[in-house]
C-alpha cells in the first residue's frame, strides 16, 4: 500500500464525519431517540475467514455494507450479542434468532443499535501484527498502531458519543476496560461478579462517565467470556439490575 493510501486510511479513522463509516452496522441514535451502543476492541478474523477469503469464499464489500442479520448469524461473537440483547430486553435467550430479526440489529439503516470497535483493523488475536497490517497503516509494530489510535481516533469516538448520547455503551472485553472509560469519559466504575460453572466472571458498571457504561467479558472466547447461554444471561441479568431506568423508562 502507498504512503497516500496510508494517510487516507488513517485520515478516514481521524475524521468525525467517516466515523460511521468505520463501524460495523447500526445507527447511532441521537439525543431524542438513543441506542444502544455495543464496541469491541477490534474485529476478529478467525482461521475460517482466512480460508474462506483465499478459497473466494469470504463476505463481500456488499454483504459487508448491509450487515444484514443473516450475515451477522454465521459468527459466533454477533449471535451472543443478539442472546445478550434479547435477554436485556426480557426475552428469552432461546428467542435470540427472532429477536435480532425483528429488530434488524445492527443492519445498515436500522435504528436502537450500533456497532463498531475501538480499533478497524481484525486480527486473529489482539496481539498480531503482520507486514500486511503494517502496509496497510504506516506503523511498523502494534505498539505504535494503538497509540496513534487513542489520540487520534478515541476522541472522536468520545465527540459521537456526546453527540448521540447513546441510552448504554457496552464495551466487551474486561482487559479493555481503561480504554472503553477513556471513550466514554468515565472516571470510576463498580465490580460485579458471578460464579457459572465454577469459574468466576467479572464485569464493571458506571453512571459515572458521559454515558452509562458496561464492561463486559468477551462474547465469544475462553474460560473467562460469556462462553455459555447460562453467562449471558447472568450478564444481561445485572445489567438490567443496574441500569434499571433504562430498560423501563425507555
Amino acid at each position: 500500500m502507498s504512503q497516500n493510501n496510508h494517510e487516507e486510511f488513517l485520515n478516514k479513522l481521524a475524521s468525525t464525519d467517516c466515523f460511521l463509516d468505520t463501524c460495523d452496522g447500526g445507527e447511532p441514535g441521537s439525543r431524542e431517540a438513543p441506542s444502544i451502543w455495543l464496541f469491541g476492541l477490534e474485529p476478529g478474523w478467525s482461521k475460517k475467514d482466512e480460508n474462506d477469503e483465499k478459497n473466494g469464499g469470504g463476505t463481500t464489500k456488499l454483504e459487508l455494507e448491509s450487515y444484514s442479520t443473516a450475515l451477522q448469524m454465521k459468527w459466533p461473537f454477533n449471535r451472543n450479542a443478539f442472546k445478550l440483547l434479547a435477554a436485556m430486553n426480557g426475552r428469552e435467550i432461546s428467542d435470540y434468532k427472532s429477536f435480532a430479526e425483528e429488530q434488524h440489529i445492527f443492519e445498515r439503516g436500522s435504528q436502537e443499535y450500533l456497532k463498531g470497535n475501538l480499533h478497524p483493523l481484525a486480527f486473529r488475536q489482539v496481539e498480531d501484527w503482520d507486514r500486511t497490517a503494517s502496509s496497510s497503516t504506516g506503523f511498523l509494530d502494534k505498539e505504535s498502531y494503538r497509540l496513534w489510535i487513542k489520540e487520534n481516533r478515541f476522541p472522536v469516538i468520545t465527540e459521537w458519543i456526546e453527540r448521540c448520547r447513546p441510552k448504554l455503551f457496552i464495551g466487551v472485553g474486561n482487559s479493555h476496560r481503561k480504554e472503553f472509560m477513556t471513550v466514554t469519559r468515565s472516571p470510576s466504575y463498580e465490580e460485579r461478579k458471578f460464579p457459572i460453572n465454577g469459574f468466576t466472571k467479572k464485569m464493571y458498571l458506571t453512571k459515572s462517565g458521559l454515558v452509562p457504561l458496561a464492561v463486559i467479558p468477551h462474547l465469544s472466547r475462553g474460560k473467562n467470556g460469556l462462553n455459555s447461554d447460562e453467562a449471558i444471561q447472568k450478564t444481561a441479568d445485572k445489567i438490567r439490575d443496574y441500569f434499571w431506568n433504562i430498560f423501563n423508562h425507555s
